[in-house]
């Protein structure tokens, strides 16, 4: 038996068949906008590194001429995602959420998951929770 299908046996006998499905699928695919700066940071590019941290701490709109793969990640992070409904909690609770961080602060949350996504052991059980 292949190593590739031991590997997947055992995580359906661990997990189930929809989460090995799952973990293969977020092994074979990537995020093309964080890949590209990544792959920039590995290259060498000087600019990158830097203008991500400063990016992810205060916000695109501090940089001057950031690396593209740069701009085009920090500009989908503090993008709002269309399905965020900032009515609903107000319709729940009848108040506002009790934190709401401005973009540059979500950024910087952001900045933290990076950093702990570098690990392989991190990104393994990540990769095994479905979320």
């Amino acid at each position: 038996m292949a190593k590739r299908a031991r590997r997947r046996s055992g995580i359906v006998a661990r997990f189930g068949g929809d989460r090995a499905d799952l973990a293969g699928w977020a092994l074979t695919n990537g995020d093309p906008v964080a890949d590209a700066v990544a792959a920039d940071i590995h290259d060498g590019h000087n600019q990158a590194q830097a203008s991500l941290h400063q990016g992810l701490t205060t916000g695109l709109r501090s940089l001057t001429r950031p690396p593209a793969s740069v701009a085009a990640l920090l500009a989908q992070v503090e993008r709002l995602a269309d399905y965020v409904d900032d009515e609903l909690p107000r319709s729940w609770f009848c108040a506002v959420p009790f934190h709401a961080a401005p973009g540059p602060y979500r950024v910087a949350e952001c900045r933290a998951l990076i950093r702990v996504d570098e690990s392989p052991s991190i990104a393994a059980v990540l990769a095994s929770t479905g979320a």
